[in-house]
Formats: C-alpha cells, structure tokens, sequence
C-alpha cells in the first residue's frame, strides 16, 4: 500500500505542501487512480505523485532511476546496480532515491521498487532508452551476473578448473551469494535481454549445478529450455545439446519422464550428426536414465549397454562407470539381479578410484538394493550405512534421506519394523527439509506399512502418504496408500469383534 507519507522530497515536503505543482502535473498525465489517501483524506493519484518526485531528481538521480526498471529479476545488490548503472557513487544515487522514497533498501544492501514505481521508472527509461545508454548498461549487468555465478558455482561444484576471481571466500559465501542473487540470476537467463548475450546461452550451463544442488528444478527447466532455443537459433549445436542435457536431467527429478525422452532423443540426435562418440555416449546414458524413470527398463538396459561401450572405447572409464552403475537399476527392475550385482560392484570400485565420493555412494546404494532382492540383507545394510557416512561426510542431506529411504526398505524386508520405522521417519524429515515431497510421500507411506506390520499399527502415516501423494500429482499412489489405510482400519475392526 502506498500512502502519501512516503513520497517526499529531500526537504520533507509531502504531498499536502506540494498542491500547486500537483495541480498543474495532474493535467498533463494520464489518470492511475489508487485507493488510498493523503494525511488530510484526499485521493492520491499515483502517477502525479511519481512524476512530482521523479521531477525533483537531477539528472544523474534519475538516469539511475530509470535504469533500475531494465533490470530482470525482483532486487538488485549495489554491486549488480553499480554495474548496471556504471558509476562509482552509484549507492549515493539509490541512497538519494530512497530518501525520495522511490526505492526500497532491504537487508543485504538490497534495492527494490514497488511495482507501480517500476512500471512508472520503466515508462520513461523506454522513452530515454538511447540517452541512458540503457542496452550497454543491461549487458553489463548480465557481464556482472555471468561472471559472478562462474565464481561462486566454481565454489559449489569444484569441476577441474580453478577459480581464481578472489570474489567468493570460500563455498559458504559462495552460496550465500547464490541464494541471495538465484531470482536475479533465472530472470537474466530467460530475460529477452539475454538472447544476444553470452548469458542466454551460458549462464542456464553455469547455474545448472546450482540449482540441481538447491533442487530448483523447474527453475532448471526453464532456464535449460530456454538456453536450448537460443543455441538453436544461433545454429550453436554444441550449445543446444549441452542445454538439452540440462533439460532432460532436470524433466527427470520432475518425474516428466516422457519430456525428459524427447529432450535426449534430440540431444543424441545432434550428437549423431555433429558430435563425438563421446556426445552420444552421454546423450544414450541420458536416455537411459529417462527410460529407467519411465519404466521402460528393457530400452534403458540396451541403450545404457551402449553408452558402456561407447565409453570404454573412448577410454573414459569413469563415464563409463556411471553409464554402468545406471544399467545395473534397469536390470534390477528386469530382475537381472546378478548381472545388476556386477554392474554396481564393478561402478564402485571405478568411482573409488577416481575418489568420487558421491558416485561412490551412489554406486553402493543401488548394490545394497540389488542384493536385498538377493535376500541378502546383512551385507545390504552395511552398505547402505557406508553410503550414509558419505552422505554426512559431503553435506549431501537429500543423499542421505536416499539413504535412510534404502535402509529402511532393507530393514523392513529383513523384518525388522522398528530400524526399518526409524529409517523412514528419517528419510520423511529429510526430504520435507530440502522439498523433496515426492520422496517424502513415499517415506511416510513406507513408514505407515512398517508400522501396520507391527504390533501397534497406525494409520496416521499412510494417510499423509496420500496427501502428499494427491499434492504431488501422483494419483495412483495416492490410491495405494489410502487402500492399505482402509485394509488397516478393517483389519482393526475385526480385532475389536473377535
């Protein structure tokens, strides 16, 4: 609500002092009525008012205001407005605006404008757009984002190349930075800005780790979509597949897994035409994966086997691993349970190699879930427990909660309901802790048969199995645990009678 107490000028006039020249503005602007009033009752008229105050800006104050309005995304922090703006007093001219009441500071040294301000700032920066420079300063503030969120997601996810900016302490600033800035960041990704830029392509690739760590994947989505399309309207091929490879990976954790098909249908297409043995090894491990989501566990199998192929024949044993580990689900699910124990003991032992931690966890995991179904459950939960350590060790909760979620489905079939109960209770407080609601619905309705098999049965679980089940869009499940509810509840009934 904007009231006329927060419009004044630098020597405290409000709008009650300021009739005469109001008068005369109200004339020569169109009418934006707003439902509200000064200290004396009168209607204020909105866009008066702002261009009463803007009026009273010298030109440096509102070059600054109006350039504010071009920025993509909700706030901006000095630093990202001082490279919009492009002056080194650049926080003396917003500190000058939010005297004037123009914009709004927020903790973090963050400003914003309310979004008739911006709309108002927005209208005369399109009209001063040459005067302004407005395009230059918009790229330098994509140049700002770009190469800051190199910095800090070098920081997040180590890869082979150093950074060496000086920007970000250490990982925890790192991300600090990332959470702050992530609305900026997707809104410069798909604003209409970026599609000349380096950022149109660029930036949806450096943040992908970002937002795969935080579980932004709609986000994800967006951004990868969007980078896909601008690489295909520049011909940039190379680009367009690694977008794709984004796409369908973040289509995945959404469980869109038809989606997720076509995106690494296109990407091994690409790969076959343009690219190495290497591309289309990636895109068929890719697809695989998706495949495996979808339940098509046969084509997962033959197109992972492949990818292993192609791989091992590029010399890159690690990939390779992975494409193996990733065949070992499918044939879990074909009930290849020894050629699934082979691929995930052989996976490990390639990740340990190459220290790969998480992969190494990972590759554990799934050999603990291939030897339940062996009926093997000592050695699976010992090593179901080894990937929990690695879990802690990198600070990778929703791992771990992967984790618990796997003990507790050994423990359960091994029949011990309590560990097993512990476990799912675990995993549900995890995945509610980093928004996992799919995964949390399936812990609690774990959790409600693990106690419906013991001796105090309670239906509480599977009943928010199943909301969360209708909230996450998986009806099926949703059905599935309010059955086992209802046979609960009957089963309770017939105790009673007997």
């Amino acid at each position: 609500m904007i009231t006329a107490h927060v419009l004044r000028d630098e020597s405290g006039r409000t709008l009650a002092d300021q009739a005469d020249e109001l008068a005369d503005t109200r004339t020569r602007l169109d009418a934006l009525e707003y439902e509200d009033v000064d200290e004396q009752g009168r209607p204020l008229e909105i866009r008066a008012a702002f261009e009463l105050s803007y009026r009273h800006l010298k030109a440096e104050q509102a070059r600054a205001f109006r350039l504010l309005a071009a920025a993509p995304g909700p706030d901006l922090h000095t630093a990202a407005a001082t490279a919009l703006v492009g002056r080194a007093h650049t926080r003396r001219l917003l500190a000058r605006l939010h005297s004037a009441h123009l914009v709004q500071l927020s903790a973090g040294d963050r400003w914003s404008m309310h979004d008739l301000v911006r709309l108002f700032a927005d209208e005369h920066g399109l009209g001063c757009a040459e005067e302004d420079a407005r395009d230059a300063a918009v790229t330098r503030l994509l140049d700002h984002y770009l190469t800051s969120a190199r910095a800090a997601v070098t920081q997040v996810a180590p890869r082979t190349v150093v950074d060496r900016s000086g920007l970000f302490r250490d990982r925890g600033a790192a991300l600090d930075w990332l959470d702050a800035e992530h609305p900026n960041l997707v809104a410069a990704a798909l604003s209409p800005a970026a599609g000349p830029h380096p950022a149109g392509a660029v930036l949806p690739l450096v943040l992908a780790p970002y937002l795969n760590h935080r579980r932004h994947f709609d986000d994800a989505v967006a951004v990868a979509r969007s980078a896909a399309e601008t690489c295909r309207g520049r011909g940039d091929v190379r680009g367009e597949s690694s977008a794709l490879n984004n796409l369908g990976l973040a289509l995945w954790e959404t469980r869109r897994f038809q989606e997720a098909i076509t995106a690494h249908r296109r990407q091994r297409d690409l790969a076959e035409k343009n690219g190495t043995a290497h591309d289309r090894a990636t895109a068929l491990n890719n697809l695989g994966l998706a495949f495996t989501g979808a339940q098509r566990y046969q084509a997962a199998a033959n197109v992972l086997y492949e990818a292993h192929a192609l791989f091992t024949a590029t010399g890159d044993d690690h990939a390779a691993a992975r494409a193996r580990n990733n065949r070992g689900t499918a044939l879990q699910q074909l009930g290849r349970i020894a050629e699934a124990v082979t691929a995930h003991t052989e996976a490990a032992r390639t990740f340990a190699v190459h220290d790969d931690r998480q992969l190494t966890g990972s590759a554990l995991a799934n050999l603990a879930a291939a030897l339940r179904s062996a009926g093997r459950h000592e050695d699976a939960v010992a090593l179901h427990r080894q990937d929990l350590a690695i879990c802690r060790e990198l600070g990778n909760r929703h791992g771990e909660g992967q984790g618990q979620l796997g003990l507790g489905l050994t423990l359960l079939s091994a029949g011990a309901l309590t560990g097993a109960g512990k476990a799912f209770a675990a995993a549900a407080a995890i995945f509610r802790e980093t928004g996992d609601r799919r995964r949390e619905a399936e812990a609690w309705g774990n959790l409600g048969l693990a106690r419906s098999a013991g001796p105090e049965p309670d239906g509480q679980a599977l009943e928010t199995a199943a909301a969360l089940f209708r909230e996450t869009g998986d009806l099926d499940d949703e059905r599935r645990a309010l059955l086992h509810r209802a046979r609960l509840g009957q089963s309770a009934d017939e105790q009673k009678q007997d």
